[in-house]
């Protein structure tokens, strides 16, 4: 079976378009091996991105029922509430700057979805 015969149906679009957004998204799949094969979808953004490819960004993460996001762990790192201003005030300023044009992160955008869930976290490093 084609790999991509295990994505549902209505994410397979999205997943294309966002594809071809070499700016602003890089996608991978990764298949479980076995009888019960399974799909995993990573999905990679630039954090701030232009309407469009913000648009396209939910309508990805709305297709999936379960959702993972990384998450910066600013209580976990030394000094992660100074790194997190560091990233964040610019950012906002930024967006507000753009007059709304600059988008925020797809992340954002997952987390509050009441039709699904989306489980935040950290990576984990592989053993």
């Amino acid at each position: 079976m084609d790999d991509a015969q295990l994505l549902p149906v209505s994410a397979r679009g999205a997943l294309e378009r966002a594809r071809a957004e070499k700016m602003s998204y890089a996608v991978r799949f990764y298949a479980c091996p076995g009888e019960n094969r399974r799909l995993l979808v990573v999905l990679g953004e630039a954090h701030l991105k232009l309407a469009h490819a913000s648009a396209l960004g939910k309508e990805v993460v709305s297709r999936f029922e379960l959702r993972g996001v990384e998450t910066f762990q600013r209580r976990r790192v030394v000094a992660g509430g100074v790194l997190w201003l560091l990233i964040h005030v610019p950012r906002w300023i930024l967006r507000t700057l753009s007059g709304g044009l600059v988008k925020d992160s797809t992340i954002t955008d997952a987390k509050p979805s009441g039709c699904s869930r989306t489980i935040p976290g950290p990576l984990q490093p592989s053993s």
